[in-house]
């Protein structure tokens, strides 16, 4: 028989609303309990499992499985004597979302916890594809899925006549599950060598395999997706040697982490030709070459070597500090430019400067805290941070390069990623003041880019705060920022050198001005009562001092707001109630140019805007009884969220000069999600060490979206859908080989029964 473990298992076997804290402290029914051996203590539970889901049935599930079946936890398994104490932890045995854990320590001496972990991502249920090979259920390839294809006489007769690409593609379309699994495996051992010496060992594996969809398209006029296959296997490993004693700390480690790309390239076949060929457009249509060919992140591995001290100083002072220096490197074989037989010499890897990557970088990092406390009522903290990427791989000449595997472009130079970063904050406070604290701060956040727009950027912010807390009826948390970031060494060749517009700031480095507001409160005007309040407000203004406004392009402005509220009534200690509000609201603008090289280029009539507007409102509410009715525990969750956004194109009059002229932009229809959970848990004690418990989930989704939603309602009209969506005649035209990967509604029920043992 098949064990599991639901991921609801924690909220099920424990009290209601101890399920985060029992993972690492005693569950609070053991003080109903109260074992005759408090040395040794632990929980087990076990039942059945029923799943009924109407609608996206992967969705409800992304990163869980609810399957019916049998399930079996132990939660916790406790064990201690006077010189060591060892615990364990299970969750949904044999399932693809399974957990287990040991910790054993002898106190002052050693620690060891070793931990197997998967966590599964269940992308669709419905996903199909013409391509062989198709990945098996568990969403894994029995070979290699680098290379996918279609039958050869399947791309000749679409070639010979592209109107009966719907019937061939139809005709080969299989069902598949899109998912993810990944495995993880790894301990951690803190052993204490003497009072003053500690070393530490940490060891992580990390193993992802399935498939995800992926945009393979060969040109314009026919997106294609593909089940990319997903083989890799991640090292990660850690030591370090400590020294502390009353005074202060100095540490020495070493990490590394090693990744390895199972698939580190793939080739899809292009269902439109068989033959290759190229011209002057073909990228366009995609109709040059007969196969493509992609590549993943490559193979590759960094380390760094750790320095960290701490002291502690006269006059409460403390410091401490840490260093690392490593280097990242990959050196994985180069690929040609092209896999288009027509377009030689580019398909040859001797086109290419050298064979291999040889790619690496220097890298260092560090940090330094000081903490003082002068008098008793004033204080100083200060932190720097500091970061460095140095890009040290060589030059590579691009004189040529290939568009989709359709047409050789002419090439320009190469792009080396790299930055420093430094970080420097202050904050002074004083403590005076019953019950409250005022802050001043100062933050700068310095960054050099040898290949952006700007050579480097600063940003200074400035801050106040005020925070009351201690008073048994009101808490009050406010702050207030302003910030100003500046760009220095523009540097306009860059976007030249692309052929951008030299109006364009990208939003991560442009000229800008911030303000934001952050208010908490907690009022509680009776014992058993407690509202909280929160208020968060953000406003970015993007600035260009380079260019006028109609030539400045990229995100202008951006705002969010958050508001929230909430309320909490405990009467004694059977009963539990609070509800809550949020409201989150975002707003950007942004600006670009419809406008082909020429006199179009410098023309601001062809600009057009971009006003995005997204809110959610979010609703929580629960109902714990515990005891209320003798022997039984009682818990009831309600979650209830709601998401619109919106998308409002503005444009120039030479951008779309009349209703019906060719290009004119069309009003995208506004988006929606809604999410209603609902969740109850009842457990009654038959014994003071047995009960029997019933639990229930009801979610209910529902969604509209232009760009991922059902044929019908989204601008793909693809092939490869299941009847179920498919409202399309055989013959009717298409715009894409598509996975069926959409955006979909679902309404669910889960039921445990269930029964708990506890010693």
């Amino acid at each position: 028989m098949r064990t599991t473990l639901s991921t609801a298992a924690a909220l099920l076997l424990l009290v209601p609303g101890a399920a985060a804290r029992a993972q690492t402290q005693t569950p609070a029914a053991f003080a109903t309990l109260h074992p005759t051996n408090p040395a040794v203590f632990g929980q087990i539970d076990f039942g059945g499992r029923f799943t009924t889901v109407t609608g996206d049935r992967a969705r409800y599930q992304r990163y869980r499985d609810l399957r019916d079946g049998v399930f079996f936890e132990m939660p916790m398994f406790h064990q201690e004597t006077e010189r060591w104490w060892v615990s364990l932890s299970v969750r949904n045995a044999g399932y693809r979302d399974q957990r287990y854990s040991m910790t054993f320590a002898r106190p002052g001496r050693v620690k060891l916890r070793v931990l197997y972990d998967q966590t599964p991502t269940f992308i669709s249920d419905d996903t199909r594809t013409p391509y062989e090979p198709r990945p098996r259920g568990n969403g894994f390839y029995d070979g290699s899925g680098a290379t996918l294809s279609l039958p050869d006489a399947v791309q000749a007769a679409i070639e010979a006549n592209p109107l009966t690409v719907r019937q061939q593609i139809e005709s080969l379309a299989v069902g598949f599950p899109s998912r993810i699994r990944r495995d993880g495996l790894g301990f951690d051992l803190t052993f204490d060598v003497t009072e003053t010496w500690h070393t530490k060992v940490r060891f992580l594996n990390t193993r992802k395999e399935g498939n995800i969809p992926w945009g393979a398209a060969f040109g314009f006029n026919l997106p294609i997706e593909i089940p990319l296959p997903i083989e890799t296997r991640t090292n990660d490993f850690g030591s370090s040697l400590e020294w502390t004693n009353d005074r202060g700390m100095l540490r020495v480690g070493y990490d590394g982490s090693w990744f390895d790309q199972g698939v580190p390239t793939y080739t899809w076949d292009n269902p439109l030709r068989i033959t290759d060929r190229t011209y002057a457009t073909a990228y366009s249509p995609g109709d040059g070459t007969s196969l493509g060919r992609g590549t993943q992140w490559p193979s590759n591995s960094f380390y760094y070597v750790n320095f960290g001290g701490a002291y502690r100083l006269p006059s409460r002072t403390n410091v401490n500090g840490t260093l690392s220096l490593g280097q990242a490197s990959q050196n994985a074989a180069l690929v040609p430019y092209t896999i288009n037989t027509a377009i030689a010499p580019l398909n040859d890897v001797s086109s290419l400067d050298r064979t291999r990557a040889e790619a690496s970088a220097n890298l260092g990092a560090a940090t330094l805290n000081l903490v003082t406390r002068p008098s008793r009522d004033f204080s100083v903290n200060g932190r720097y941070r500091f970061a460095r990427f140095d890009n040290q791989t060589p030059h590579f000449e691009r004189h040529e390069y290939v568009r989709f595997d359709q047409v050789a472009e002419e090439g320009g130079p190469p792009e080396f990623h790299g930055y420093t970063r430094n970080y420097v904050d202050v904050d002074a406070a004083y403590t005076r003041l019953r019950y409250t604290t005022l802050r001043v701060g100062y933050g700068y956040a310095g960054a050099r880019f040898p290949q952006r727009v700007y050579f480097d950027t600063r940003d200074n912010t400035f801050r106040v705060s005020a925070d009351t807390v201690g008073n048994e009826y009101i808490s009050l948390r406010s702050l207030y920022e302003r910030s100003q970031r500046r760009g220095n060494g523009f540097h306009g060749a860059v976007l030249e050198a692309v052929g951008e517009q030299p109006g364009m700031r990208h939003y991560d480095v442009a000229d800008r001005n911030r303000d934001r507001i952050t208010l908490m409160t907690t009022v509680t005007p009776r014992g058993a009562i407690g509202v909280t309040a929160s208020i968060a407000w953000t406003d970015d203004t993007f600035l260009n001092p380079e260019q006028p406004r109609g030539n400045s392009f990229g995100l202008l402005s951006y705002r969010s707001q958050t508001y929230g509220i909430g309320l909490d009534y405990l009467p004694g200690d059977a009963v539990a109630v609070g509800a809550s509000y949020n409201f989150d609201r975002y707003n950007g603008l942004s600006q670009s140019r419809n406008a082909s090289p020429g006199v179009q280029f410098d023309d601001p009539e062809r600009n057009w805007t971009t006003d995005e507007d997204q809110q959610g409102h979010s609703v929580l509410a629960y109902v714990e009884l515990t005891r209320l009715v003798r022997n039984t525990e009682v818990r009831v969750d309600y979650d209830y969220n709601r998401y619109n956004g919106r998308y409002v194109y503005a444009t120039g009059p030479a951008y779309s000069p009349t209703s019906s002229a060719a290009g004119r932009v069309a009003q995208l229809p506004p988006l929606s999600a809604d999410e209603n959970r609902l969740s109850t848990d009842l457990r009654y004690f038959i014994r003071r060490n047995v009960a029997v418990g019933f639990a229930y989930w009801y979610s209910d989704y529902a969604v509209e979206d232009f760009a991922l939603g059902p044929p019908g309602e989204a601008f793909v009209s693809g092939v490869a859908q299941p009847p179920i969506f498919e409202n399309q005649a055989a013959d009717s035209p298409i715009n894409g080989i598509v996975l069926n990967y959409f955006y979909r509604p679902y309404t669910s029920h889960t039921a445990w029964v269930r029964l708990t043992y506890l010693w």
